[in-house]
């Protein structure tokens, strides 16, 4: 997962990253993947959240951590869904061609 932050392109000047941040999510610990909301001050948001499983190099048990998805940025709920779905068809095998289902 991969977030940048910063300027935006133009056609006088290249997009100038002011902040990225990078998080490494193997896919074998991914447990779901989910659109949740928050609040913050007086506003509702929804993000996307990436549940997974740590194990802890002291430990001998398992944990759950939320990894949350374009957390600066915010983008709007119909762009979630687009990911949301993209996501759930990649690593799950949902939202399938209906073409494929009919065989």
């Amino acid at each position: 997962m991969e977030t940048v932050r910063g300027f935006p392109h133009t056609p006088v000047l290249p997009a100038i990253p002011l902040r990225r941040t990078r998080k490494f999510i193997p896919t074998s610990t991914v447990a779901d993947i989910i659109i949740n909301e928050g609040l913050r001050l007086w506003t509702i948001r929804q993000y996307l959240g990436i549940i997974h499983r740590v194990r802890p190099e002291s430990a001998d048990s398992e944990s759950i951590e939320i990894a949350v998805a374009f957390e600066e940025i915010h983008p709007p709920f119909p762009i979630l869904i687009q990911v949301y779905h993209g996501l759930r068809e990649l690593l799950f095998d949902e939202y399938s061609d209906e073409s494929t289902q009919e065989e």
